[in-house]
C-alpha cells in the first residue's frame, strides 16, 4: 500500500493524530532535496487526508464529497463503480476529474497568533478549546505551522500568560503533544507551568489565587490580602523593612504558601515581576534555624516585651499592687525598674528558649545514621531530663518550705519530656506526630500527675531504642 493510500485509509477513521504520525514516518524516507516530486505528492496527500479528518469531525460525508471532487475513493486508487454513471470512471483520465480544494483567505501569522494568545489569556478554560477549533478550521497547513511557530516563540519568551488548561488546548491543536512534533516534553511541561504562573499573577485572577492559597494555609484570605502578600514579593525592600513585615508569624506562612503556588524558589527562574531578593528573604524565613528567622523572632520578642512594659508602666502609674506583690522582697525604689526590665526581657528569653527547644527537637528526631552532634548524649538526653524531673520533685517535697515554684517546674519538665519523647519516637519512624484533643488531654493528665507523664516518656524512649536496636552506633561498632 502506498503512503498516499495509507494516509487516506487513516483519514477515513477521522484519526488526525494517526495521520500525523504516518506523515512523520514518511518524511524520514521522502526528503525534498532528494526527490522534490515525491515530496510534493506526499505533501498533497497529507493535506487531503487532514481535510478529510476535519470533514469527518464536522459530521459531513467525506466519502461522497471527495468522490465528487477527486473522482476516486483515495489518492492513488481507482474510484469504485457507481451504478448511476453510464461510463466507467476508469475510462476517463484521472486528471480530468481532479479539482483543487478552495482555500479560504489566510490570516497573517503574527496577527492570528496575537489574537490567539489574547483569547487564551482571557477566555475561560471551558470555552477556549471550542473557540480554537473554530479558528483553526480555516487555516491551511502552512498557515497553521507559521502560527504555531509564533505561539511557541511567545511561550519561550514568557509573553503568553494563560491557564494550564488553555496551554493543553494549544498543545493538542498544534500537535505538540505528539512525539512526531519533535519538541521536548520536558520543555513543554516547563512552558506550561511558567504560562500558568504568569497567568495567576494577573489582577483578574486574584480570586483564583486566593482560593489556591486558602487550601494551603490556616484560616482565610481575601483578594485584597492576597494582593498585599503579593506586593511583599514584588517590591524590593531593605532588610529592616522586611523584618518589620515579618513581625506577624501568619504573614510568613501566607507568603510561603504564595511562593509555593507561583513556583518561586531560589535558584529557579522567577515569574515576571517577582523580586529575587524578596524571594530569598521569605525563603529564609521558612527555615526556622536561619539567621533571618532568628532575627525576626528576636524583633518580635522586643516588640512584645515593649508592649507589655508599657502596660506594666500604666498599671504602676494607676497605683496597682501587682508589682508590689511580685517583688515584695525588693526595695520599693527598685521594684518598678526591675519590673519593666523583666517585662522587656521575658519575651526575648521565652523566644530564645523556644528556639533552643526546636533545636533539641531536630537533634532528637534525626535518623540514627545521620551525622549529629554528641550522638551519645542524644541517646541519654531523655533519661537525664526524666532524672532531673524526679530530683526536682524530691527536692520540692522534702527540702523546700514553699513548694509552689518547685511543683510548677516539675510540671513544665514533665510536659517537655513527654512531648520530646513522643516527637522522637514518631519522627524517627517516619510517622506524623499525633495531634488533637485526646493527645492534648493525655499530655495534660501526664503533666498534672508527673509520675504518669514521666513513665510515658520512658516508654516512648525505650520503644524507640528497641525499634532501632540494629542501627545503634555501639551495635555497629561491635559487629565490626
Amino acid at each position: 500500500m502506498s503512503i498516499a493510500a495509507e494516509l487516506w485509509a487513516l483519514a477515513a477513521d477521522g484519526d488526525e493524530r494517526a495521520v500525523k504520525r504516518a506523515y512523520a514516518r514518511a518524511l524520514k524516507q521522502t526528503r525534498p532535496d532528494e526527490d522534490a516530486t515525491a515530496f510534493q505528492q506526499l505533501h498533497d496527500a497529507y493535506q487531503h487526508a487532514l481535510a478529510r479528518c476535519r470533514a469527518s469531525a464536522d459530521n459531513d460525508d467525506p466519502d461522497s464529497n471527495w468522490a465528487d471532487a477527486e473522482g476516486s475513493s483515495a489518492p492513488g486508487q481507482a474510484a469504485p463503480a457507481v451504478a448511476t454513471v453510464a461510463a466507467p470512471m476508469a475510462a476517463v483520465p484521472a486528471a480530468a476529474h481532479r479539482v483543487d480544494l478552495p482555500v479560504p483567505a489566510q490570516p497573517l501569522p503574527t496577527e492570528a497568533a496575537n489574537a490567539l494568545l489574547h483569547a487564551a489569556a482571557s477566555c475561560p478554560p471551558e470555552d477556549f478549546p471550542a473557540w480554537l477549533r473554530t479558528q483553526a478550521h480555516s487555516w491551511s497547513l502552512d498557515t497553521r505551522d507559521d502560527i504555531a511557530a509564533e505561539v511557541l516563540k511567545a511561550l519561550r519568551d514568557e509573553r503568553a500568560p494563560m491557564s494550564q488548561y488553555n496551554v493543553d488546548a494549544l498543545y493538542r491543536a498544534f500537535g505538540w503533544d505528539d512525539i512526531a512534533s519533535g519538541l521536548d516534553p520536558r520543555e513543554l511541561q516547563w512552558r506550561r507551568e511558567r504560562a500558568d504562573q504568569a497567568w495567576m499573577l494577573q489582577p483578574a485572577q486574584r480570586r483564583a489565587l486566593t482560593a489556591l492559597l486558602t487550601g494551603r494555609i490556616r484560616g482565610w484570605l481575601t483578594p485584597e490580602e492576597t494582593t498585599a502578600r503579593l506586593t511583599l514579593l514584588q517590591q524590593p525592600r531593605t532588610p529592616l523593612r522586611n523584618l518589620l513585615s515579618a513581625l506577624l508569624p501568619s504573614r510568613t506562612e501566607h507568603v510561603a504558601a504564595l511562593m509555593a503556588v507561583l513556583g518561586c524558589h531560589p535558584g529557579v527562574p522567577l515569574p515576571m515581576g517577582i523580586d529575587a531578593g524578596q524571594t530569598t528573604f521569605w525563603s529564609a524565613m521558612t527555615d526556622e534555624f536561619s539567621r533571618v528567622a532568628l532575627q525576626a523572632r528576636l524583633l518580635r520578642g522586643v516588640a512584645v516585651g515593649g508592649l507589655l512594659a508599657l502596660c506594666l508602666c500604666g498599671a504602676v502609674w494607676a497605683g496597682s499592687d501587682v508589682v508590689d506583690w511580685i517583688l515584695a522582697d525588693v526595695d520599693s525604689r527598685l521594684r518598678a525598674p526591675l519590673a519593666v526590665l523583666g517585662t522587656l526581657l521575658a519575651p526575648v528569653i521565652f523566644l530564645a528558649a523556644r528556639t533552643a527547644y526546636r533545636f533539641v527537637h531536630a537533634w532528637q528526631g534525626a535518623p540514627e545514621d545521620a551525622p549529629v552532634a554528641l550522638p551519645w548524649l542524644r541517646i541519654l538526653a531523655l533519661p537525664l531530663l526524666i532524672g532531673a524531673t524526679f530530683g526536682l520533685w524530691w527536692l520540692t517535697i522534702n527540702r523546700l518550705q514553699d513548694p509552689f515554684w518547685g511543683i510548677v517546674g516539675c510540671w513544665w519538665l514533665t510536659w517537655v519530656a513527654t512531648g520530646l519523647a513522643q516527637w522522637r519516637y514518631h519522627t524517627r519512624r517516619g510517622q506524623l506526630v499525633p495531634s488533637g484533643v485526646f493527645t492534648l488531654i493525655g499530655r495534660v493528665v501526664g503533666m498534672a500527675t508527673v509520675f504518669l507523664g514521666l513513665m510515658t516518656a520512658i516508654g516512648y524512649w525505650a520503644a524507640d531504642l528497641f525499634s532501632h536496636r540494629d542501627q545503634l552506633r555501639w551495635r555497629r561498632q561491635r559487629d565490626r
